[in-house]
């Protein structure tokens, strides 16, 4: 039944997707996009950028004893990215590919579980501060109070969901959930399940209790997601409609906002699309080039995507182990 409804959100979220470009003028949209060229290439490799620093900040989490190499925490938060962005696991089966990954290294599965988890938990939280950076820029440079507002609205409520997911993680988020559940399931091994929970909670308020490594993490993926802009900039460029570093800002912040929002359908495909075309009209960006900016950004996705994806099946397949510094 999941699947299904997995699946059948993935369809319409092509459905809108192709909607909105048809909408718009499908000639216009592929007109503003060829134009592009060979910089599309440049915005693929730029992408790396933001990408590494994200790395950082989930290096700077781990225990100096398990701390990996940066290059083996690379290519796990690529395909991490890989397969939330080109796989229906709305958007977060990648976090637990890339815990698996880790635990396949020394570490115990439960530090590398909550690496994992603390890592996402930064990275929404900094993604909560970049998208209201993204809103007071708007206000201040459209003066669209109306609208605003009801950005801010729908971002204080993710704000409110967030804090209370990362406060339940310091109460036993995992374990509790797993005795909840027991009450239904009754078994040895869903006993099993519930001492591993409580293992990732010890892990996880351990890794917490380091707050300058939090802090840092935090501060880290915050500047990841702002490098993050210069993509938007670039593409924007590279299509005739040059903006400002402060509105590509507006629309990367919010673009990926709505992204996040979105997680139930697999890519937030239209969901993204939609909200890109909105704000960027707001700044002046046609809707053919909003949406051609969005169309630059999925195959951007595909192109560095892919090879993730296959680097991903070959260490499944070799079942080789990351390597750990000395």
């Amino acid at each position: 039944m999941r699947k299904k409804l997995t699946y059948l959100a993935w369809f319409g979220g092509i459905g809108l997707f192709l909607a909105l470009i048809f909408q718009q003028g499908i000639g216009e949209v592929l007109v503003a996009f060829a134009s592009v060229g060979w910089g599309l290439l440049g915005v693929a490799l730029y992408r790396f950028v933001p990408l590494s620093v994200h790395t950082l900040g989930w290096y700077m989490l781990l225990p100096q004893p398990h701390r990996q190499t940066p290059s083996g925490l690379f290519r796990m938060r690529w395909i991490c990215e890989a397969v939330n962005t080109l796989l229906p696991v709305a958007q977060v089966g990648g976090e637990l590919v890339r815990a698996r990954l880790l635990a396949r290294s020394d570490m115990r599965r439960s530090v590398a579980a909550a690496s994992v988890a603390a890592d996402f938990t930064l990275g929404l939280l900094s993604q909560l501060v970049f998208t209201f950076i993204g809103i007071a820029l708007l206000l201040d440079r459209t003066g669209s109070a109306d609208l605003v507002t009801q950005f801010a609205l729908v971002a204080m409520v993710a704000a409110l969901l967030v804090l209370a997911f990362f406060y339940l993680q310091h109460r036993g988020l995992f374990s509790g959930g797993m005795k909840l559940m027991g009450v239904v399931v009754r078994s040895e091994q869903w006993s099993a399940l519930v001492g591993s929970a409580a293992s990732l909670d010890n892990a996880l308020r351990d890794l917490y209790r380091n707050r300058g490594a939090v802090a840092r993490s935090a501060f880290i993926r915050l500047g990841a997601w702002l490098l993050g802009t210069g993509e938007t900039w670039i593409a924007l460029h590279l299509l005739g409609a040059p903006v400002s570093f402060t509105d590509a800002l507006i629309i990367e912040s919010l673009g990926y906002a709505a992204r996040s929002l979105g997680f139930l359908v697999p890519g937030a495909l239209g969901i993204m699309e939609g909200a890109i075309m909105l704000v960027g009209t707001l700044l002046g960006v046609t809707p053919a080039t909003a949406l051609a900016l969005s169309l630059v950004k999925r195959v951007r996705e595909l192109a560095i995507g892919a090879p993730a994806l296959l680097l991903w099946a070959r260490q499944e397949a070799r079942g080789t182990k990351p390597v750990t510094e000395a």
